[in-house]
């Protein structure tokens, strides 16, 4: 607006013409701080333009203010003797709080430190050439309604979990251990077979007890449907068969689940009351894709890792004596 003003009062060949330089967005800045200042410190302005003195109550007193060449009210700091500070260090300029200027220069420097700048950061760099009133309150109130400071310190949401299945909170005394279990796979691990060393991958098969957190560990020798159904079968003989038992929902679970139940289903109901075989199993699933529905085997299987690792470790580092067990796969 400025340049097109100027361009009006030229003739046609001294008519400024493509971007903005340095004096003019210098001159346009000046304008503006200029019209806040009017608008904000009215009294103060028409006090110091006559040379007047403040009234007793205005803000601007304790600044001890005064206006320069360009017509601004700049603040007579204590440090206008410093040889090593600029002029607009020496003598900033006042804004008001609250007043439209005032909070896009205070947004401008914000967006300048990325948006992660604290609010001593912005207002060390603001005090390079204005005194803002209450400038603290003024960048708080900037950084509270910043949408994208709003998002990055935005808190997670959180729910009330539900309460526990009866399984896992029943009293131990009155069961016996693995009546209720859940299943899990961790893996693979790299063992080596035979004296030609070769290496094949093994799985490791977890079994937890859901009422006492007992813990089972069966060796998988794959994915597969019966792989999983030898573990089963070892675990079942060594501990007792299960009432219930909980998995993922893997394709190496739901195969065996409809095998056991075709196997309940064909066994003769005398030989059932007869035999740990024929306590018919109900299989929980849980829903695909959601691993934080198995929380009770899945914080097992991460113990075991860890000190599964350690224990190979150990092993490969020669630190094992001739007194430890060999773990090689029998």
């Amino acid at each position: 607006m400025l340049r097109f003003v100027d361009n009006c009062r030229c003739v046609k060949d001294n008519r400024s013409r493509g971007g903005l330089n340095t004096d003019e967005l210098k001159d346009a800045k000046i304008v503006i701080l200029k019209a806040c200042q009017q608008e904000a410190f009215s009294d103060e302005y028409k006090a110091l333009v006559q040379k007047k003195a403040l009234s007793s109550n205005s803000k601007l007193l304790v600044l001890n203010p005064c206006l320069d060449d360009d017509g601004l009210i700049r603040s007579n700091s204590r440090l206008v003797n410093s040889e090593d500070l600029s002029f607009n260090s020496r003598h900033p300029v006042i804004l008001p709080r609250k007043h439209g200027i005032t909070q896009l220069i205070v947004k401008n420097e914000h967006d300048e430190g990325a948006h992660v700048s604290g609010t001593n950061r912005t207002l060390s760099e603001l005090s390079k050439e204005y005194w803002i009133i209450s400038a603290r309150e003024e960048i708080r109130e900037c950084e509270r309604s910043c949408m994208m400071c709003r998002r990055r310190k935005a808190k997670a949401a959180t729910q009330l979990m539900a309460p526990l299945p009866s399984m896992r909170v029943r009293s131990p005394e009155s069961l016996r251990a693995f009546v209720h279990t859940s299943v899990d796979y961790a893996g693979p691990f790299l063992t080596i077979q035979g004296r030609g060393r070769c290496r094949a991958k093994r799985y490791l098969c977890l079994f937890t007890c859901m009422s006492v957190r007992a813990v089972h560990l069966e060796l998988a020798y794959g994915l597969d449907t019966d792989s999983f159904l030898n573990a089963f079968y070892r675990f079942a003989y060594r501990r007792g068969y299960p009432e219930t038992m909980t998995s993922d929902n893997g394709r190496n679970f739901i195969g065996p689940n409809r095998e056991l139940q075709e196997l309940v289903t064909k066994l003769d109901q005398q030989k059932i009351t007869k035999s740990s075989v024929s306590h018919g199993i109900k299989w929980n699933f849980n829903p695909p894709t959601a691993s934080h529905f198995g929380g009770v085997f899945e914080i097992i299987i991460k113990a075991a890792k860890t000190f599964l690792a350690s224990v190979a470790e150990r092993v490969a580092t020669g630190l094992s004596t001739e007194n430890e067990m060999d773990y090689t796969e029998s």
